[in-house]
């Protein structure tokens, strides 16, 4: 039995250092924080002579594969902090205003901004949380990096069964539909900022088989399976999923389009946890319906 065959991409992402250029030699003052996600990484860095303050820099954004739906997280969600080691010294700007001991200097790291990677130091009282990445927020970066595979769509009759190059089915005949076991898997991706981390897991839930010709789509709580001649012309059974046209289509071939339903869950560093929007991935195919004459699988 012929099948269609779909090719999936995978996209790769190679690191993107981020080089920052001064007019003046410049020294590193800190070390290089690395975005794990989108590859990018900044150097903290000030001119000699100077105690400090804010520190940017302008780069490259690292290539990479990003899901479907609105699961991209927004530049603020990007943005992480993380202690200053070492410590500036007293003479540093961050420190104005603010009591010896009584807080301590937190590099703000934002990887992605309009003009490239910005780091900023900050000063955050003793007990106080500095500004951080949530573990739901690094949910929805995993996620936003994630590349959804699109149904395989297999059917009985399949394309070898045409008229005139347009494959066909007949009116009142089980039209079995079913995908691959490479789109129909559970898919996971974690990400991680120092010690707060997530991991999103996407499940398929149903697949939709939509006929193109106005009716309902139908759902089906699996993949599918192949149809065999020990099926008969019987509605699907033991996993089978199938859709009988009433009617020829006689104003032309149809767009049928199979749909995977995925539910996104996720777990996180302090025992959190939570869900986001379902997702869905699509094919479409042609196909005519016409009446019955005699039928061959």
């Amino acid at each position: 039995m012929h099948r269609v065959r779909r090719a999936i991409l995978l996209a790769t992402t190679g690191c993107v250092v981020a080089s920052l250029m001064f007019a003046t030699a410049a020294v590193a003052s800190g070390p290089v924080y690395c975005d794990p996600i989108t590859n990018l990484c900044t150097v903290v860095v000030k001119a000699p002579g100077h105690g400090g303050g804010q520190r940017s820099g302008q780069g490259t954004r690292g290539g990479g594969s990003g899901g479907s739906g609105d699961s991209t997280p927004s530049l603020a969600d990007l943005c992480y902090s993380t202690p200053a080691d070492p410590q500036p010294p007293a003479s540093d700007p961050v420190w104005s205003g603010h009591a010896p001991g009584s807080g301590r200097a937190f590099v703000r790291v934002c990887p992605l901004t309009k003009t490239g990677p910005v780091s900023v130091m900050v000063w955050v009282a003793n007990g106080a949380q500095p500004p951080s990445v949530t573990p739901a927020q690094l949910a929805r970066r995993a996620l936003a990096s994630l590349r959804l595979p699109s149904p395989a769509f297999e059917r009985s009759p399949d394309e070898a069964n045409s008229d005139n190059g347009i494959p066909y089915t007949w009116v009142n005949l089980w039209t079995w539909y079913w995908t691959s076991p490479q789109s129909w898997r559970v898919l996971t991706r974690r990400a991680a900022v120092g010690p707060v981390w997530a991991q999103v897991t996407v499940t398929p839930t149903a697949l939709v088989f939509d006929p193109g010709n106005g009716s309902a789509a139908v759902s089906c709580a699996g993949p599918g399976r192949a149809w065999t001649p020990a099926d008969g012309d019987g509605a699907p059974a033991s996993g089978g999923c199938g859709y009988r046209y009433q009617r020829v289509s006689a104003g032309g071939p149809l767009t049928a389009t199979l749909a995977i339903r995925w539910a996104v869950s996720w777990q996180g560093s302090g025992g959190t946890s939570g869900t986001l929007p379902a997702m869905t991935t699509r094919t479409s195919a042609t196909l005519a319906v016409e009446q019955i004459q005699a039928v061959t699988r």
